[in-house]
């Protein structure tokens, strides 16, 4: 983890700037989540950047949760260009790819969005198995559609299908051929999973988290792999819940003046909270140089060949 900060640490260092009169305001940790969030939307900082190793794919990979996007890729040791989901729809793009080709020569993104590792392949009721059987009687929502394709609707009309879970696993009467989203609970206590269920076989489409409540993840398409893909990605903002959590970036003046910038927007000064945004960034601008160090930075000069694969220019 490329950070030095817990929770627990930024709080004693920090908790005057949310409410000086309680080191231990329930306050803290939203501000503080609010703050890392503004901060990994601004600028890949130290911690927010990491090598990470895709495993082979038949079609796609869904990014872990911990991840917002691929930043570069490379195949074979060879290094790939990622293209944009307008690939395929481009005038001079290779129209549709199916994900039975073989590994088409580019990372084609897919977008965010997707709440499931892996997606139903044969239409099946679905099932919750909980970790532990302290996580029993909690409710988890499910969205979807039906075997036609159909949005499910619960029977009081409203959208989605609210479960039930159990010690163990638990099953729906309903059908799904395709789920869009999933709530659940902040109080799950342990990993969880969601199977699709086709008779006696049993295919888990979804892993879980404490803390997801609402779980979404990003998508490329691969083609199928022989290979595992090595990429370096960026970090999806994920909100902290215990002191114990880390938090990213671990720049403790640039969180100070975070939370002064939000303690001054909500008084409506906005002048003042952008001048303490801007001090937070040159904080983690000064890190983020220091980290680097001697090393220099590679020119991104390349042409498209063949297939899409890239080619170095050299001079």
């Amino acid at each position: 983890m490329d950070t030095r900060l817990t929770v627990a640490d930024c709080r004693t260092a920090l908790f005057d700037e949310v409410d000086a009169t309680d080191v231990n305001s329930s306050l803290f940790i939203p501000r503080i989540n609010e703050v890392c969030e503004r901060f990994i939307s601004s600028g890949k900082w130290k911690g927010t950047v990491s090598k990470v190793t895709l495993p082979v794919s038949t079609g796609f990979v869904t990014l872990p949760r911990w991840y917002q996007s691929v930043l570069t890729m490379s195949y074979q040791k060879s290094p790939f260009p990622i293209f944009s989901p307008f690939y395929e729809f481009s005038d001079n793009g290779p129209g549709s790819i199916s994900d039975t080709y073989h590994f088409p020569g580019v990372l084609i993104d897919l977008g965010d969005g997707f709440c499931t590792q892996a997606d139903i392949a044969t239409a099946g009721t679905l099932r919750i198995t909980v970790g532990n059987a302290a996580d029993a009687n909690k409710v988890i929502r499910l969205y979807g559609e039906d075997a036609n394709g159909g949005v499910i609707f619960s029977d009081t009309g409203v959208q989605g299908l609210a479960v039930t879970t159990t010690s163990t696993v638990v099953n729906t009467s309903q059908v799904f051929s395709k789920v869009t989203g999933i709530q659940a609970p902040a109080n799950m206590l342990y990993p969880w999973t969601l199977s699709v269920v086709n008779g006696a076989t049993v295919t888990q489409i979804g892993t879980y988290y404490p803390g997801e409540t609402r779980p979404t993840y990003h998508r490329y398409q691969t083609g199928v792999t022989s290979d595992p893909i090595q990429t370096l990605c960026y970090r999806r903002f994920i909100p902290l819940v215990a002191e114990t959590d880390w938090v990213v970036p671990g720049n403790l003046s640039a969180l100070r003046y975070g939370l002064k910038a939000l303690a001054f927007e909500r008084a409506g000064q906005l002048d003042l909270a952008s001048a303490a945004f801007a001090t937070a960034l040159t904080f983690l601008n000064q890190e983020a140089k220091a980290s680097r160090g001697g090393a220099a930075g590679v020119p991104n000069l390349r042409f498209f060949g063949v297939r899409g694969r890239s080619i170095p220019v050299t001079f």
